[in-house]
Order: C-alpha cells, then structure tokens, then sequence
C-alpha cells in the first residue's frame, strides 16, 4: 500500500514539475503581459516591446505632462546639474494644442487591445478641449484635426455621439498660426484645378528651385499678396479633414474646403522653391496629397500624381537621411501599408548607441540629445505608431 502510494506521488509530482517546465519557458515566450491596465477584456499582445514604449509614454504623458486643466503641456525639458550628478527636469509650460495628438495615440491603442484605460483618456481629453471654459483657444502649428478624424469616423458604439459632437467642436474651433488671414481671403475656385495641375506637373518633373513664387489664387480683401509657406500642407491636410467632419460649417474665419485648397496650393508653390527637398518637406506633402486624393472631387486627380511621385522617393531608404527622423511620422500615416518601415527607422534613430545619453532618464521617450527636451506630441505620435493595426 505505501509502495502504491509513493508511484501515485512521485508521478504526481513529476507531473507538476513538467507543467511548471511548460509554462515557464514555453508558454512565456507566447504570451507577455501588457504592462499597463489590466481588465478581463484586455488583449495581451504579441509585439510587447512596441506596446511597452507606447504604454511608458502614455502613461508618462498622463501622469506628468497635464496641467490643472487636465489638458496636456507642450515640453519637458531637463538641464544637466554640475559634475554630471543628475538633472532637474520641469514639465514646460500649459498649450492648447498638443492634446489632438494624445488622443490620437490612446486612441490607436484602445484598437489595438481594447484596453478601457486607454478609451476613458480619450473621452475625458475630449470633453476638456471641448469645454470652452477650459479650452478657449486652440491655435496650432501642425496637424491637430486630423487626429481625430479617424476617430469621428469609427462606427463602434464606443465612440458615442457626445464623442464626436466634441470632435466637431474642437476642430471648428481650431486655429493654424500662419500669415495667411483666412478670414479676408477670397477664392476663385474655378481656376483650383489647373493651377494645382500646373505645380504638380512642374513637381514630379523635378522641376524644383522654381523662383516665380506664383502663388495663385489667395488675396487678402486689401489687395495685399500671401507668401506661402511649406507647413501649409499639414493645415491643408487638417483644414481638409475638418471639411470631412463637418462639411457645412463656415465661419467670419474660414470655410473648410477652400481654405483646405489655398493652403494645398500655398504649400506646392513653396515646395518648389526648395532645391534637393528631402523627406522633412516631402512628408507633410505625401500626407496631405494623400488625404486629397482621396476625398476631393477637384483636386483628387493632381493630388494622387503627386502621392504616387513622392511614394517611391521617401520608401528609398538611399535617398532618406536616416539621420534626422523629421516628417516620417507624416510619411508613416499617409502610406499605412508602410508604416512598420517607417516606425523601425525612427526607432533605430532614438536607440541607437550614438544616442545612449537618452537612457539616462524616461529610457522609452524620443528626446533631443543636447538638451534633454521631451515634445509631448512627438512621443505622442510615436506611441500611437507603433501599436497601430
């Protein structure tokens, strides 16, 4: 009877010990926890190191980055104290118009796991910017509607109307720093699509360091001539999605699809004065051109020529400077097909060793190596790319 009882034991008991053997080094190399909220719906996903940063970086963002509005800052800058014995950070100063892009990015990462955290972010950041009590003025230099778009338009009942009739609201009520007065202009709209055509032939027939500056049509009611400017793809491009959420709205300050035109044009006129243009101005470009193409009847033929030109050009990793990371976020959402392309160079940028130093603090956020400056938006970004599906 003790003799049966010891097998029954020892079988046991080896059995036990090849179950611990499984799961430990079997199982864990498929499955690794998503750090960050937990909940019986979460998804635990397979590429944990990407979800890692994005989850770091929000949550920092979450944590560190928001004033006593709960709207979110612009900057964190830390300075080196002497004998190199560590540094004293502070978290910058209140701004308006970073928190598009941190909805964005919790956004993208609801998607991706479904985690609640992440959508009750989203909703509490859009109920901020919203409210004009908290949020007066939303006066960007980048893209800031177009974030949202994607959520506007998603069909889940998660998204709720009261969601999207805040989406509608910030976007009406944002604002672009540029020279151009979009409230005096005025548009013959008629003569759009030949000159859009004319530029875009001159563009993809690398006919660039064109002098002639002939910026047609945008006028100011005084007579006075608008120099455009190259970042006005990125208000094309949010002017156009503003359009796409709310297509009968017009203001004394703009209407969205003329106003989105002028600047597409504005932004071509610069784009060929620029000689040897890389991806820092072809990027923003690629991304409005892409937008264009896409959802304008007038425009839409030109706009995708030119997608298809500069698409090659910023996939050939010979011509790009992998050395400066500026606009491939840009590139990485116009041509989602690929984004991983551009999402493994920037972070081949940020943790190579030649940038080491930035381990040193928040080893997860993209920084500038002299000053130890952390851009909220940036980081912002970055984390919704790498999760994105």
């Amino acid at each position: 009877m003790n003799k049966k009882f010891l097998i029954i034991s020892a079988c046991a008991l080896l059995a036990i010990i090849f179950l611990s053997f499984y799961f430990f080094f079997f199982r864990q190399s498929e499955e690794t926890e998503f750090v960050g909220s937990q909940s019986a719906e979460f998804t635990a996903p397979q590429r944990w190191d990407d979800f890692l940063i994005a989850s770091h970086s929000l949550d920092w963002i979450e944590n560190v980055m928001r004033d006593w509005r709960g709207a979110y800052n612009s900057l964190y800058n830390c300075t080196m104290l002497e004998d190199d014995i560590g540094f004293v950070c502070d978290s910058g100063y209140s701004s308006n118009r970073t928190g598009m892009a941190v909805m964005w990015a919790n956004y993208q990462v609801w998607k991706a796991t479904n985690d609640p955290q992440s959508l009750t972010r989203l909703q509490n950041a859009l109920a901020i910017y919203s409210n004009e009590n908290l949020v007066e003025i939303i006066q960007v230099h980048d893209l800031a509607c177009y974030y949202l778009l994607p959520i506007y338009l998603d069909p889940s009942p998660a998204i709720t109307n009261i969601d999207r009739q805040s989406i509608a609201n910030i976007c009406n009520r944002t604002f672009h720093e540029s020279t151009l007065a979009l409230n005096t202009i005025v548009i013959p709209e008629d003569s759009f699509s030949s000159d859009v055509q004319d530029k875009v032939n001159r563009i993809i027939s690398d006919n660039n360091a064109d002098n002639s500056n002939d910026f047609f049509p945008v006028i100011s009611e005084s007579g006075e001539s608008v120099s455009p400017e190259l970042n006005w793809s990125a208000f094309a491009t949010d002017r156009l999605a503003t359009y796409m959420i709310t297509p009968e709205f017009g203001s004394e300050f703009f209407v969205p699809l003329p106003t989105a035109r002028a600047y597409f044009a504005g932004a071509l006129t610069s784009y060929l004065q620029v000689e040897n243009p890389n991806q820092e101005q072809m990027c923003p470009l690629l991304l409005a051109s892409t937008l264009f193409c896409q959802n304008d009847p007038i425009l839409g033929q030109s706009a995708c020529k030119l997608a298809d030109y500069f698409t090659p050009k910023v996939l050939d990793i010979n011509n790009l400077d992998t050395s400066n990371t500026t606009g491939f976020a840009d590139c990485a959402m116009a041509l989602s097909k690929h984004r991983r392309f551009f999402v493994d160079l920037i972070k081949e940028y940020y943790y190579s060793p030649a940038n080491s130093n930035l381990q040193r603090t928040e080893p997860w956020l993209l920084g500038y190596t002299d000053s130890f400056t952390r851009d909220v938006v940036s980081n912002a970004v970055f984390a919704g790319l790498l999760v994105q599906e």
